[in-house]
């Protein structure tokens, strides 16, 4: 990943307030599991990573069964 700082600017009490933030990646984690089960067992997350490690996991849904057409 490529080093990647850069300041975003808001309001503060009619101030002008610099404030700096790091480059984020966005991954989507996709687990499928198959078993003694017929369907296979999916799930997802969202994977949140800067260069300094993994920022934000947050599960997508509730895990379900894949269709049979494969």
């Amino acid at each position: 990943m490529s080093k990647g700082k850069h300041d975003i600017y808001r309001l503060k009490e009619d101030q002008a307030v610099r404030e700096s933030v790091e480059r984020r990646h966005q991954f989507n984690l996709v687990i499928r599991e198959t078993g003694s089960e017929d369907q296979p067992y999916l799930a997802r997350w969202k994977v949140a990573v800067s260069r300094s490690g993994i920022v934000d996991v947050e599960k997508v849904g509730e895990g379900g069964t894949a269709k049979a057409s494969e």
